[in-house]
């Protein structure tokens, strides 16, 4: 069964993800009331983001994590972020390597980033190809 525990840990993955010489980041929280079969939800949320896709500079788009649907969904706001706003897009995938158990144990570990449009990252430029 799905238990929304990722959004208490969100004010810290960002204190996590910012630390450092990064500035502050704005967020925008929109959340799936089923994330598993919600694909009627789609709507409003893709309108939700949409001020902050047309008013981005530069859209990152993770493609790991979260359901199948909510891959779905980061797909279709890159979508209208590209078409319809035309905005340069980056899409990337987040690696972890360690086990669950090491996961569970120290979530907040930096692990790998590839970007798809890096050709310097030969990992990410070759499974995009495949």
């Amino acid at each position: 069964m799905f238990r929304p525990v990722a959004r208490e840990h969100i004010p810290q993955a960002i204190r996590e993800a910012t630390s450092g010489d990064i500035a502050p980041v704005e967020v925008l929280e929109i959340q799936m009331a089923n994330p598993q079969a919600g694909i009627s939800e789609f709507s409003t949320l893709i309108e939700q983001a949409s001020v902050w896709l047309f008013e981005a500079d530069e859209v990152h788009v993770c493609l790991t994590g979260g359901t199948s649907l909510m891959g779905v969904l980061a797909g279709r706001m890159r979508d209208r972020a590209a078409r319809e706003y035309q905005r340069s897009i980056r899409e990337f995938v987040l690696i972890d390597p360690r086990t669950p158990q090491e996961q569970i144990d120290d979530p907040w570990r930096l692990g790998e980033i590839h970007y798809f449009d890096d050709p310097s990252d030969n990992a990410a430029s070759t499974s995009s190809d495949t």
